[in-house]
C-alpha cells in the first residue's frame, strides 16, 4: 500500500509485507468492456435506401471509468444519429452504438465499427453485414385462398387454424411491413420482413367468437408489392 502511494522506502514490517500491486495495477486503469450483440446484420436493403437503425450496447465491466477516444465506421454503414458512445463511461455503466445501412450496390456489403479507448482489450470491433438488392423488377404477391370460412364455433372457444399461403411471384424481393386481422379473428405467421423471389410463407388464422351470430373480419398483408395491401375475407358464426 505504501508503494501504491508512491513511497520508495517502507517503515517497520511494511518492508517485508506481501506485494499488493493488483490493487493499483492495470485492472484499475484499463477496464475491460463487452459488446452485445458482438456483430450487426442488416439483411436485404434496396440500393440507395437507408435501413432502420440497429444497436449494439457497450458495457464497462471494469472498476474504473472508460474513456472513449475514437469511434469509427467503414463500408456502406453510418452512425444513426443519437445513441452513439462518446466521452467517459462509468464503471458498470453502458452506452449504445446505433448504426444504419445504405447499400451503394447490390450484393453482400461488409463494414466495421472500431472503438478505441483505454480498455484492456482496445480497440473493440463490431463486424457489420448487409445485402444490397436491386429496386428494379416486379414485386407481386400471390395470396391463396382469397377467403376463409370457419363455420360454427362455440362462443368463448377457439377454432382450428386455417392457413393462407403467400408467395412472391415477381422478380424482385418483396418487403413485408405487417400482417394483421380484424374482428374476432387472430393470426400467427412466419413471413418475416421480406420474401425472396419464388419464396413463400404461411399465415395461420383462427376464429374466437365472443358473441353469437355471423362474424366477419379481414386478414391484411401490408407490403411493397403491387396491389398492396392484400386482403383475405374472414367469416364465422358464433353459437
Amino acid at each position: 500500500m505504501a508503494q501504491g502511494l508512491g513511497l520508495t522506502t517502507f517503515p517497520g514490517a511494511a518492508a517485508n509485507a506481501a506485494n499488493m500491486s493488483e490493487f493499483f495495477g492495470a485492472s484499475a486503469s484499463a477496464p475491460p468492456v463487452s459488446l452485445s450483440p458482438a456483430s450487426l446484420s442488416f439483411g436485404n436493403q434496396t440500393v440507395g435506401t437507408t435501413s432502420a437503425a440497429r444497436f449494439s450496447t457497450l458495457t464497462n465491466t471494469g472498476n474504473a471509468a472508460l474513456t472513449i477516444n475514437t469511434l469509427q465506421i467503414s463500408g456502406d454503414f453510418a452512425f444513426a444519429g443519437t445513441g452513439n458512445c462518446s466521452g467517459s463511461v462509468a464503471a458498470g455503466a453502458s452506452c449504445s452504438i446505433s448504426v444504419n445501412f445504405t447499400p451503394t450496390t447490390t450484393g453482400t456489403r461488409t463494414g466495421t465499427v472500431t472503438i478505441t479507448d483505454n480498455a484492456s482489450n482496445s480497440p473493440q470491433t463490431i463486424p457489420l453485414t448487409g445485402s444490397g438488392v436491386s429496386s428494379s423488377g416486379s414485386t407481386t404477391l400471390s395470396v391463396s385462398p382469397a377467403s376463409l370460412s370457419f363455420g360454427r364455433v362455440k362462443v368463448g372457444h377457439v377454432s382450428a387454424s386455417k392457413t393462407v399461403t403467400v408467395t412472391n411471384t415477381g422478380s424482385a424481393i418483396v418487403s413485408i411491413g405487417g400482417v394483421a386481422t380484424s374482428g374476432q379473428f387472430a393470426e400467427t405467421n412466419n413471413c418475416g420482413s421480406s420474401l425472396a423471389v419464388g419464396a413463400g410463407c404461411a399465415i395461420n388464422v383462427t376464429f374466437h367468437p365472443t358473441s353469437s351470430g355471423t362474424q366477419t373480419g379481414t386478414l391484411t398483408i401490408s407490403d411493397n408489392a403491387s396491389g398492396s395491401p392484400q386482403t383475405v375475407s374472414l367469416t364465422g358464426r358464433g353459437h
